[in-house]
């Protein structure tokens, strides 16, 4: 202020204010929701084009226009409504008043959209010509040029379509303009070559499995090779733990074996989660019904769904690989990962499970490796994951449902050098975000995510794009039976 002060600046009332909700700022305003046009300047966009001068000349000035009842509007004296007699002079001002004004309204009215385009003459030419052959676009055309009606009932029945934003569109030399992005996107999903070989759908929003209370109550399952050996990998959901079995074959009893053996250790777990591999089909849920637990599985070729034995299968990975470039037993470096703090969790996976640290070579004292019940897991989780998601959510969204019935395209099959997105029907809902297909005779579980919905040409037609699928090992015989994992 005491610089102002010194080279006499005077500020505006409307600069001094302080902690305001927004800020007018060359035609826009400024707030804690973002950049926003100001109304007051949008005026002159909007007005009808015999006021559009009258406002770009007020731009400079800041007016309010207050509305006064008539009773209060005073006429003014006669003599001050009578204006002096001039006629030389006044004959010259109002030449040049009517001059000026017409020449305002030119640059108003007359602006060529046409010059504004990266658009060579030719092509022009070619608009042109098709606008003349349209039908709907001559319906169009005359209408803009006539006028819209004051109801769209009144308006042509073909130029209906048009009467959202009819104020947008303009006829100059013979051409419609009027924002083309609609259009294009609308011109690429009835495209039935550009379905036939789309890109990868946008991801959903993150689908978590359910919350555990205690250990061992939910569980998932993989399987997994390194270094030409197979293992089995079961992880809890609640403390994080995983044991690793190395299996001798991959056949459904040597599956069931290990698993009966986790279990007589740890206790019968609530709810299992699996992929949808040949181990995890008719005699797992056999078992699962004997030693009653829920057995839950996940769309084929989307591992997502069973995001936490995945995650798990990356951990073991790179520890059995640490080991066998150092020459160390796994075993032991699967004891030290067992007994490391996780993470925002203050507690490691041993004492979650097991509720006490395990002994190892490190030096402890008796007193940390007396068994402590750790409080605050479930919470903790909660807060876990819902700090993931909403890192995860923020690119991306949720595609809408599918019918049953509806015409779809199934995303190409692994090894399809193709790349073709094939067309088939959605028999039923398997489960959230998991649907049932008929591709060529064949069934086929899907995730969402992996079914697009067909394009006008495909569902009326409904014919085949390419060769007939054979069956694919992921084609279930007994689809009824399967259910979905939530996303993780």
């Amino acid at each position: 202020m005491e610089r102002c002060r010194e080279v006499k600046l005077r500020l505006g009332l409307k600069k001094l204010q302080f902690k305001v909700a927004e800020v007018q700022f060359h035609g826009h305003i400024l707030s804690s929701a973002g950049l926003k046009p100001d109304p007051e300047k949008q005026a002159s966009l909007n007005a009808p084009k015999r006021l559009q001068s009258m406002l770009m000349t007020l731009q400079s000035y800041d007016l309010r226009v207050i509305y006064k009842p008539g009773p209060e509007m005073f006429i003014s004296d006669t003599l001050s409504r009578a204006t002096a007699g001039c006629a030389g002079r006044g004959t010259v001002y109002q030449r040049h008043a009517i001059c000026s004004l017409q020449q305002e309204q030119e640059d108003v009215q007359h602006v060529n959209q046409a010059d504004y385009l990266n658009v060579s003459s030719q092509r022009l030419e070619q608009i042109r010509r098709h606008t003349d052959r349209d039908e709907c676009l001559q319906a169009l055309k005359n209408t803009v040029l006539v006028g819209w009606p004051d109801v769209k009932e009144e308006a042509p029945l073909i130029a209906r379509e048009y009467w959202p934003f009819r104020d947008e569109i303009s006829v100059q030399n013979g051409i419609l303009f009027r924002g083309q992005k609609t259009e294009i996107k609308d011109f690429v999903s009835t495209c039935s070559t550009c379905n036939v070989y789309a890109h990868n759908q946008q991801k959903e929003t993150m689908l978590s499995h359910d919350l555990p209370t205690r250990p061992w109550q939910i569980l998932s399952m993989d399987m997994f090779t390194h270094r030409q050996k197979d293992y089995l990998l079961i992880v809890d959901h609640y403390s994080d733990f995983w044991e690793i079995e190395l299996l001798p074959d991959m056949s459904a009893e040597t599956v069931i074996k290990r698993c009966k053996a986790q279990f007589a250790r740890h206790g019968q777990p609530e709810r299992v989660i699996t992929d949808n591999g040949p181990q995890f089909t008719s005699q797992f849920t056999r078992f699962a019904s004997e030693w009653e637990f829920e057995h839950v599985t996940s769309s084929p070729r989307h591992p997502k769904a069973n995001g936490k034995a995945e995650s798990a299968v990356k951990i073991a990975k790179n520890l059995l690989r640490k080991a066998a470039h150092d020459g160390d037993d796994p075993w032991k470096a699967i004891l030290h990962w067992r007994n490391t703090p996780t993470e925002n969790m203050g507690s490691s996976p041993a004492q979650r499970l097991m509720s006490r640290r395990l002994k190892t070579s490190i030096p402890a004292t008796n007193k940390l490796l007396e068994p402590v019940v750790v409080v605050g897991v479930t919470e903790k989780l909660r807060h876990r994951k819902q700090l993931a998601k909403s890192f995860y959510d923020r690119s991306a969204r949720d595609l809408p449902e599918l019918e049953v019935g509806e015409t779809v395209r199934m995303k190409p099959l692994p090894g399809d050098n193709t790349g073709r997105w094939r067309v088939g029907t959605c028999l039923r809902r398997v489960a959230p975000r998991s649907y049932l297909v008929d591709v060529d005779g064949s069934l086929y579980r899907r995730n969402r995510v992996d079914l697009r919905v067909a394009e006008p040409t495909a569902r009326a037609t409904h014919k085949t794009d390419g060769p007939e699928a054979a069956h694919a090992p992921e084609a279930t015989s007994a689809p009824e039976t399967a259910v979905e994992a939530p996303q993780l």
